[in-house]
């Protein structure tokens, strides 16, 4: 017995070191999808957009694509794991203990006491059952190792799925384009061929075509008609283009900040120029990109316009330097005509801050300084008697330096007149109305005629008149035609206020009435900060003429050709009044 007990006590020892595996079914998933169990509902080609439209990349691009829908079966999925088991150390000692006394309460003398056999073999029966107790009941070790073995069950339900694959095109493939801007019609009907399996069309190039100006834009679509399907696109404007600031004034002003101060005048823009705006300034700016850096121009110098961003700054944008006073050919090297004339007086007006809807006039004061500068250097005036007036508001101020001039002045004075700004025309009972815009309100102006009768009271003796004027139509009505000009000579007509009166009176317009005063400016960055008439009129002294019949035929030749080359517009000049009489006065 003793030995019995003996080999139940190194079994236990020997079961409580061992482990053992197991392997089972679980459930994975209730609704896997068998990959393998499906069927083909419908397979069609359709097309998509394959990038986004943007100012950068303004393609409308779309792939042809091939679209199968398949219906697969869902099932109950099982996997198949395996689980380490070992046994539970405290339970095992306890069952050890427990076995190994009643394995000895079984077999020795001193506590059974000579029992039966039927006890003895209960208590060992016992000690067995609680060592096999001990041994079976085994407590997890670790996760369970997942074996990769799956199987479909049952089909629990279907799942439909879409599988879109890029196709390759043919010759023969082709989609009908209609696109719209608002409710005008661009496009219609036009057939365009896959090219790569790939459609694009070119909104950009469409749209910038049509120089679509102003800040109220309309929504751009597009209809694609492709195997029996329509497919439409809408954008707003600004995602297809860019706003641009166009030059409309002839010259303007790039500044560094939004305001007027001369010194942050960085460079002059020619008109047509187009520069991206990146802001909105209010009222009065656009913050522009120039370049690299970020700056300012004036709304009232330029328009806003939508185009594609895709072309050469280079070529868009013409900029001239900001040119100090003297460094242009006509504004040195001034001759000297005649020694000092302390009893001629002059009179220059220049308006050049205009309003909307008149552009700046660019120069003007700059035109101004530089007849100042020939009537103080060649002719000899004093400067106290050189009076001067700019932009004016109203016919008051021009009044007063009338009759400050006319006090002063004597039947022997040589009076010199300059003006330079814009003019209007306006009909009445088929006679035409003539008057010089003030830098007020939009309908403020002086009535040339007044203008020209106080000139013609201020001498009896020489009277030169340089008009630099740009006449403009204020309505449709208003319009003059070249037949009327001949018949009519408006311009004869009001310098009669100065030359009938005064027989040593001339009078010199830089342009016809229906003409434009350009400036010496070009598109290739040719510019000489004047406008034409004043420039080649300084020349001319250059060259010494001052007959005033020279002088004038040196701006017939000069004038009409450097306005038709450098603007392919004419501009003509007109002379009135005494031809002959010398421009320096007599000594």
């Amino acid at each position: 017995m003793k030995r019995s007990f003996n080999i139940l006590l190194i079994s236990l020892i020997a079961f409580s070191g061992l482990a053992c595996t197991g392997a089972r079914w679980t459930v994975k998933d209730k609704s896997a999808v068998d990959r393998d169990d499906y069927s083909v509902i419908s397979t069609e080609e359709i097309l998509e957009v394959s990038s986004p439209v943007t100012p950068e990349s303004p393609n409308l691009k779309l792939q042809m694509l091939s679209n199968t829908k398949y219906e697969f079966a869902e099932k109950v999925l099982v996997q198949r794991s395996i689980q380490d088991y070992k046994l539970k150390p405290g339970f095992v000692a306890l069952g050890l203990i427990g076995a190994c006394l009643a394995a000895y309460a079984a077999n020795s003398n001193a506590i059974n006491g000579g029992q039966s056999s039927a006890a003895s073999l209960s208590l060992n029966s016992a000690a067995v059952i609680i060592a096999g107790a001990t041994i079976m009941n085994l407590n997890p070790a670790g996760n369970p190792r997942e074996t990769g073995e799956e199987r479909f069950l049952r089909k629990t339900g279907s799942f439909i799925e879409q599988d879109t694959l890029q196709v390759e095109s043919t010759e023969e493939d082709s989609a009908l384009i209609d696109i719209r801007y608002g409710e005008e019609i661009l496009v219609q009907n036009e057939n365009q061929e896959f090219r790569n399996g790939e459609l694009s069309v070119n909104l950009g190039s469409l749209l910038s075509s049509l120089e679509l100006q102003g800040i109220d834009t309309k929504e751009v679509r597009v209809d694609v008609t492709y195997a029996d399907s329509v497919y439409t696109f809408k954008y707003p404007l600004n995602q297809i283009l860019q706003p641009f600031a166009r030059i409309t004034s002839p010259v303007a002003e790039l500044r560094s900040k939004p305001d007027q101060d001369p010194g942050n005048i960085l460079a002059e823009l020619i008109q047509g120029s187009q520069l991206q705006i990146l802001e909105n300034v209010e009222p009065d700016w656009y913050r522009i990109l120039y370049g690299i850096s970020e700056n300012y121009i004036a709304r009232e110098d330029a328009e806003l316009i939508w185009r594609n961003s895709d072309f050469s700054r280079e070529s868009e944008v013409v900029a001239v330097p900001i040119v100090p006073f003297g460094n242009v050919d006509v504004e040195s090297n001034i001759p000297i005509l005649s020694g000092v004339n302390p009893n001629s007086r002059a009179l220059v007006i220049s308006n050049e801050n205009y309003s909307a809807p008149f552009e700046k006039r660019s120069h003007a004061h700059r035109d101004a300084r530089l007849i100042k500068t020939y009537l103080e250097n060649a002719i000899g005036l004093i400067p106290s008697n050189i009076y001067e007036l700019k932009d004016i508001t109203d016919w008051q101020s021009v009044e007063n330096i009338l009759s400050e001039i006319k006090s002063s002045t004597g039947d022997s004075t040589d009076v010199y007149v300059y003006l330079n700004g814009y003019g209007t025309v306006e009909k009445q009972n088929d006679e035409f109305d003539l008057g010089f815009k003030t830098t007020g309100s939009e309908s403020d102006k002086i009535n040339m005629g007044r203008i020209f009768n106080g000139i013609s009271t201020l001498t009896n003796d020489k009277l030169i008149l340089l008009a630099d004027i740009e006449f403009r139509a204020l309505n449709e009505d208003s319009q003059i035609s070249e037949s009327e000009i001949d018949l009519k000579q408006p311009l004869r007509g009001i310098s009669q206020a100065i030359t009938g009166m005064n027989s040593n009176a001339t009078v010199i317009f830089g342009s016809q009435i229906n003409q434009q005063s350009e400036l010496y400016v070009s598109d290739a960055g040719e510019d000489k900060k004047h406008h034409i008439f004043p420039y080649f009129f300084a020349r001319a002294l250059q060259e010494r003429r001052t007959e005033m019949g020279s002088i004038f035929q040196f701006l017939q030749r000069n004038i009409p050709y450097t306005s038709r080359r450098l603007h392919d517009r004419s501009q003509d000049p007109q002379m009135y009044g005494n031809t002959s009489q010398e421009l320096i006065p007599e000594r």
